[in-house]
């Protein structure tokens, strides 16, 4: 996405899609989740997340929790449902500058609720107390969940987390690599 312009993945490759009406008001990262027909099921920014007629859902802003953030936030489906999401957001920084650490929140989506409105069916819920805001998700090999990894802030230690239709469990620890001081980075697979 760049300002009202975004792509449309629907003929197999991309094309310009200047109706594209999302502008974000906060935050610096997208997250868009969209069916095999690539029709646009739910988008989150880091300060709300878009029902696909572009509504806010609830009407909620994440605001205070999710805001300024240089990671990318992350959208996934819920394991075996098809109308369940999970969206994991940092806190942000009550001073406005990307300082960190900052605690890492998680919420759940249903995309069908309301008529396919949708609705939250949990938010806020914090996950990490101190993350670098680095958050990635990568399919199990199982191809049914999902494993989740958050970088704890000036730390060489990963935070993974499994979920499954019964939920999130976790956190798993592996530490590898330097210990960064700054922190500014992207988690990427």
């Amino acid at each position: 996405v760049l300002g009202r312009k975004g792509l449309n993945w629907k003929s197999g490759n991309p094309a310009i899609d200047s109706g594209f009406n999302l502008v974000s008001f906060l935050g610096e990262s997208y997250t868009y989740f969209s069916n095999n027909n690539g029709d646009l099921l739910i988008c989150a920014t880091n300060s709300r997340i878009y029902n696909k007629y572009f509504e806010v859902i609830d009407n909620v802003t994440l605001y205070p929790f999710g805001g300024l953030s240089s990671f990318m936030n992350l959208l996934v489906p819920a394991p075996n449902s098809d109308s369940l999401f999970y969206f994991f957001y940092p806190e942000d920084a009550s001073n406005h500058e990307d300082t960190f650490p900052h605690p890492m929140h998680y919420a759940v989506i249903d995309i069908k609720a309301k008529n396919g409105r949708g609705k939250y069916l949990s938010i806020h819920n914090k996950i990490l107390d101190y993350s670098a805001e680095r958050v990635e998700g990568i399919r199990h090999c199982n191809g049914r969940d999902w494993w989740i990894i958050c970088h704890k802030a000036f730390t060489n230690a990963f935070k993974k987390f499994l979920i499954t239709p019964y939920g999130i469990t976790g956190p798993f620890t592996q530490n590898i690599g330097t210990i960064r001081a700054a922190d500014a980075a992207q988690v990427q697979f």
